[in-house]
């Protein structure tokens, strides 16, 4: 089985310009690590197993990549779209993580995601498409 990371030059600049260069040089340093654990992996519960986390919420499969920048917590979000050789994460976005799950952008995130996971699906499918070229 194949699995990528797809992380486009249009998401980097939305990194930046929302959490800046640090916190975008930080994901992209922890995105190339995980992209070459998942060299090694047969199945999907391997590839799970290389992120922080690996949850389906809503029929949406998201993943976590947990890094840090600038002494705080920040979790690259990705969604997992299945194919028949393996499967694509596509980034969604970047959050800061907040000591109280409740009230923090994290629970937003999920709780947008649980009411459009059709949108987030076929957000994610369209950048599979339009990035055709980088697999």
């Amino acid at each position: 089985m194949d699995f990528e990371i797809l992380f486009t030059d249009d998401h980097q600049e939305e990194v930046k310009d929302n959490h800046g260069e640090t916190v975008l040089e930080r994901l992209e340093k922890r995105l190339e690590k995980k992209q070459s654990e998942l060299e090694w992996v047969d199945r999907r519960d391997q590839a799970g197993s290389r992120f922080y986390n690996l949850f389906t919420h809503s029929d949406v499969t998201i993943a976590e990549a947990a890094f840090q920048a600038e002494r705080r917590n920040y979790r690259g979000i990705l969604i997992l779209v299945d194919t028949e050789e393996g499967g694509v994460f596509v980034f969604l976005q970047v959050i800061e993580k907040e000591d109280r799950y409740e009230s923090s952008e994290q629970r937003m995130v999920l709780d947008a995601i649980g009411r459009n996971p059709d949108e987030i699906i076929d957000y994610a499918k369209t950048e599979i498409v339009e990035n055709m070229d980088r697999f």
